[in-house]
Order: C-alpha cells, then structure tokens, then sequence
C-alpha cells in the first residue's frame, strides 16, 4: 500500500502513524500473549508471540517486545493511531503489562483520556450468524482476489483467538474504510 496522493499533510500524518492490530490476552490476567502488528508506511508487519518469551528466555515480554518496537520506530510512526478491535484493551494491557515488566512505555499512550485509534468491534453484528453475512457483504468493495481472501480470512472468525488473523482483518478493513487515505 503506498501513502495517500496530494499535499495534505494531514493525511499523510494519519497514514505514517496508523497500525493495524491484532492481540490475544491471557484468560486470567489479560497480559498480551500474542501481538500482530500491520505498519503500512513502514511496509512491515511483526508478530511477538510470548510462546517464544516465556520463562528462561533473554527476550523481552511481548508487551515489551511492542513498546520497544513503537519507540524504536517512533521518529517515524511519530503518535501511533491503532486499528483493530478493542484498542482500548490492547493499550491498557500493553501499558500494565510493561509496568508489571518493568519495561517503559509512555504513559501518554495507554493512560491518556482521548482515544488513540479506530475500533472496529463497534462495526460487527453481535451475532455469529449475522456478522459472517456481514462481512461477506463487505467483500463485494474488494477486488476479486481480495474478495476471495477477505471472505476466507474472515469465515467464522472470532476477534480476540488469533492475533496474526485479527491484524489482517483490521488492516484489510482499515483499507475499505480508506484510513490510509
């Protein structure tokens, strides 16, 4: 995906600083287990699986591993806007999870009273049934081979069991909606 055309630089802020996000928390503590991040501008997509973090290794905890990204990259991303479902968890797990961790992530992100991104939860029928008619409808905006993948990608899917599937259902509706411009 390349930035939008023309001169609004506007625009073209909100493009370089949107992330599409996939996560999955754990159960009991709703520490982030698995992060799968989309950053069109930087044409990069990252996982951090905590399967590969766990006790005994010399890796940072994911939500580490995601802070440490968003600050290597920060001159870029500049103020990160998130795409994806419940953005307001990912933030708060992220932020308590890298306090608990001992790990800095600016307070800014995931304590600040405005809202850093677009939810997309608040767009899917409450039923099954109901959002798998959805979003087949919503891949007739695609081109037919996106059409294909969209309605594969999202076929009974369920937000918050896979993060990797989560980042691209969000980045491929982060792309209908035109938030990349």
């Amino acid at each position: 995906m390349t930035p939008p055309e023309g001169n609004d630089s506007a625009t073209e802020q909100k493009y370089k600083r949107t992330i599409a996000v996939g996560f999955t928390t754990d159960d009991v503590t709703a520490e982030l287990v698995d992060v799968h991040l989309i950053i069109p501008s930087l044409e990069r997509a990252v996982t951090y699986r905590a399967a590969s973090r766990g006790e005994g290794s010399s890796k940072l905890p994911v939500c580490g591993a995601v802070a440490n990204f968003l600050s290597k990259n920060a001159e870029s991303l500049g103020d990160p806007i998130f795409i994806g479902c419940n953005i307001s968890g990912f933030l708060r797990s992220l932020g308590v999870g890298c306090g608990r961790a001992g790990v800095y992530v600016s307070p800014d992100l995931w304590l600040s009273e405005s809202f850093r991104g677009f939810d997309l939860t608040s767009i899917f029928p409450k039923v099954q049934a109901d959002q798998d008619d959805f979003f087949k409808h919503l891949s007739s905006s695609f081109e037919k081979g996106e059409a294909k993948a969209f309605q594969t990608l999202t076929k009974e899917w369920v937000p918050g069991l896979d993060a990797e599937q989560d980042g691209k259902v969000a980045f491929l509706l982060g792309s209908m909606f035109r938030v990349w411009g």
